[in-house]
């Protein structure tokens, strides 16, 4: 299955990591932890790519030419509530363009989560829990099984508790 990992374009830039969103104040940006978890969990069993548009400063419609040419089956993206509405827009664009199946994390995933499934058809699925190896049980349609992931089931909110206070570990991320 084709991945991407998506950081979506903002202006003014936006730091999107570890459930915190806020605009950038200099002229430095380091790479979302969420997505470099991610990228250890999920290239063991699938295609990745990752599309940070906020750090290539890419406008909008270079970014959806961008992302669209790699026919993502998923996207998985970070959104913000300081660019919501734009996280969103492009998203629902983007699925209107490949058809991808598309899930969110960040701050508005993590503390708006039924509000914000409930906001968009495109929508799939909120990941809580960004080093839980339930986002592969998510990719592999096994929603039931996708622990520290939320989603929407005949109009209410549905989560696979994930464990908490407890250690986790990922595989190694893909830092190329």
């Amino acid at each position: 299955m084709r991945v991407l990992l998506l950081n979506p374009p903002s202006s003014p830039p936006v730091l999107r990591d570890f459930c915190c969103g806020e605009t950038a104040k200099a002229s430095y940006y380091w790479a979302p932890i969420d997505l470099l978890a991610l990228s250890g969990r999920l290239s063991a069993g699938h295609e990745v790519f990752v599309l940070d548009a906020t750090a290539e400063r890419l406008g909008f419609e270079r970014a959806i030419s961008r992302a669209a040419g790699l026919r993502p089956d998923w996207v998985i993206s970070l959104v913000a509530a300081v660019s919501l509405g734009s996280d969103l827009d492009f998203l629902e664009k983007l699925h209107g363009v490949t058809g991808c199946r598309t899930a969110v994390l960040g701050d508005s995933a993590f503390f708006h989560t039924e509000r914000l499934l409930a906001s968009s058809s495109f929508l799939e699925a909120a990941i809580l829990a960004f080093t839980s190896p339930g986002v592969l049980r998510l990719l592999e349609g096994r929603r039931d099984l996708a622990e520290g992931v939320a989603f929407l089931e005949r109009g209410l909110l549905r989560t696979v508790a994930s464990r908490t206070g407890q250690s986790f570990d990922y595989p190694a991320p893909r830092h190329e």
